[in-house]
């Protein structure tokens, strides 16, 4: 990758952030809300899941027209409480390669489904197949690690830096790698983004360190 231009990439994002155009503070409201609400081990499972994701009536990201993963996981919890739970222990357990992990929610989601659709014939998805909504419960659980994957976006960002080789379709592993390779080798060195997106911020949501603004250079990423 080509170091200068993902430097212009980091500028263009920049003339965003310190644009009235930006938007994009719900995303460390998200973070905050599930940092203070998640605890696997709580009683009411249903409820502390339902809690722990945020749902802005401006930037809805688990429930839109035809998309609505937390609802159905919300399901899922009525149908099984004790697989779920079993569930994101496993997503969450690094102990275990992230593709095996992966492949276990995918397989585990399916038969919830199944079991689902039998008493509910209009349901017609899941939505945790492939790896956005996955790869955005992973953001939120450990945000130094992983952030939301959308391959498109990405696949654009890989050619706008010349990368020396495109991601093969959904490359979750390199979209990570490239991730963290981007925060610490540029975001955290760059003063100028951290004061503007700290003065976005104004003292509220998420302080700590994440990889949302890697994400949020990458989501705007345009090829030339």
């Amino acid at each position: 990758m080509n170091a200068q231009l993902i430097r212009q990439q980091i500028a263009s994002y920049k003339s965003y952030i310190n644009s009235r155009e930006y938007k994009d503070n719900y995303k460390w409201e998200a973070l905050q809300h599930f940092q203070d609400n998640w605890n696997i081990n709580a009683p009411d499972f249903k409820a502390m899941y339902d809690k722990s994701l945020f749902e802005s009536p401006l930037h809805n990201v688990w429930k839109q027209k035809n998309w609505y993963p937390k609802e159905i996981m919300l399901r899922f919890i009525e149908l099984n409480v004790d697989m779920v739970r079993q569930l994101f222990r496993n997503l969450f357990d690094e102990d275990f390669p992230l593709g095996m992990r992966i492949e276990m929610v995918h397989q585990q989601c399916k038969e919830l489904f199944q079991e689902l659709q039998k008493k509910d014939h209009k349901l017609i998805d899941h939505y945790h197949d492939g790896y956005q909504v996955i790869s955005q419960y992973l953001a939120l659980h450990s945000p130094t690690e992983y952030a939301t994957c959308q391959f498109p976006a990405f696949h654009r960002f890989m050619q706008q830096v010349q990368a020396k080789s495109l991601p093969s379709e959904y490359d979750i592993d390199r979209y990570f790698k490239v991730c963290q390779m981007i925060h610490k080798g540029f975001i955290m060195k760059d003063t100028e983004l951290l004061a503007l997106h700290k003065k976005q911020l104004r003292g509220r949501y998420f302080q700590g360190e994440s990889l949302l603004l890697v994400e949020g250079v990458i989501g705007r990423s345009r090829v030339r």
